[in-house]
């Protein structure tokens, strides 16, 4: 798009995936956007990262941030599609959940107390054995007393997201 001398009504610094997903939003509001970023958008720490999606692994939060960790969470799928539907770029959205694994006795014991707290939350987890844990991760370490699978721990492809992103921004109207 070519350049427009009218001021942005916002303007967001960092094109990353929060930078990106929130011009979008704005723009589809009606906003104009700018956005500003010091290297190539849709890259940096949003394109190195792993894609996964998992909040409620942090279990040192409060509950009520775990509350909303799972809402924020159960957003994404209907995300997923939005950027499919816009773009045509499936960001390859990965439900078989995540493991936290305890790979001796201490380890173990706090995972299975951790896992008390997460249920308190509200978040679906599920305390497996060692021999659970290797059937699901079968290159698992025999060290492995235990898991905690987060069961809504889930992971995309961070380089199609933050592409589709960026397509779908651009599409929208935000500038760059």
């Amino acid at each position: 798009a070519a350049y427009s001398s009218e001021l942005p009504a916002v303007i967001i610094i960092g094109a990353g995936v929060i930078g990106l997903l929130s011009a979008l939003r704005l723009a589809q509001a009606g906003l104009a956007v700018e956005v500003f970023e010091q290297g190539d958008p849709a890259t940096e720490s949003s394109w190195a990262g792993l894609g996964v999606l998992s909040p409620q692994a942090a279990s040192d939060r409060p509950r009520e941030f775990l509350t909303l960790a799972q809402a924020s969470l159960a957003l994404f799928p209907a995300l997923a599609d939005e950027l499919r539907a816009l773009t045509k770029i499936d960001v390859d959205l990965r439900r078989e959940g995540l493991l936290q694994v305890g790979l001796d006795d201490d380890e173990w014991q706090a995972l299975r107390a951790d896992a008390e707290m997460q249920r308190a939350a509200g978040v679906p987890v599920q305390l497996l054995s060692a021999d659970e844990a290797r059937a699901r991760e079968p290159v698992l370490s025999v060290e492995a007393r235990g898991a905690l699978c987060f069961v809504n721990g889930w992971q995309v492809d961070n380089r199609l997201l933050n592409w589709a992103l960026l397509t779908a921004a651009t599409a929208a109207g935000v500038r760059r």
